[in-house]
């Protein structure tokens, strides 16, 4: 079993991975797993993903549980209609409002209803 290092302000908090449907995070679930650490999975869905990252999240709940999902109410087309179009260099609000907001919205409800800060867990590429 490999090790991974919890930092001890951390330590006994509630893991919570945040699940893309890409390689790093799908690594990042992975090594919690092999660890043997206990975690939550979260996936911010903007309704805008590609069905193969749609079926990868499936095939990711067989191997490793359920994974919970958050976003905003219709998802990117929404957030297009009501803006009136598309982000871009000079309107960057997709990430912040579909995934970002979701997720604290996510950690804070659990911090609510368990009583307990979470830690949110990511994967980056090295």
């Amino acid at each position: 079993m490999k090790s991974v290092a919890i930092p001890e302000q951390i330590a006994g908090l509630p893991l919570i991975v945040s699940v893309s449907g890409g390689k790093d995070s799908t690594a990042c679930a992975l090594a919690l797993k092999e660890a043997g650490l206990t975690f939550s999975m979260v996936f911010a869905d903007t309704g805008w993903e590609a069905p193969e990252t749609y079926a990868h999240l499936d095939h990711l709940r067989d191997k490793l549980g359920p994974i919970d999902v958050v976003g905003s109410p219709g998802g990117m087309v929404a957030k297009i209609r009501d803006r009136a179009g598309f982000p871009g260099r000079m309107q960057r609000w997709c990430t912040m409002e579909l995934k970002i907001e979701p997720l604290r919205k996510y950690h804070d409800a659990y911090t609510q209803t368990f009583g307990s800060d979470t830690v949110s867990v990511v994967g980056v590429r090295a």
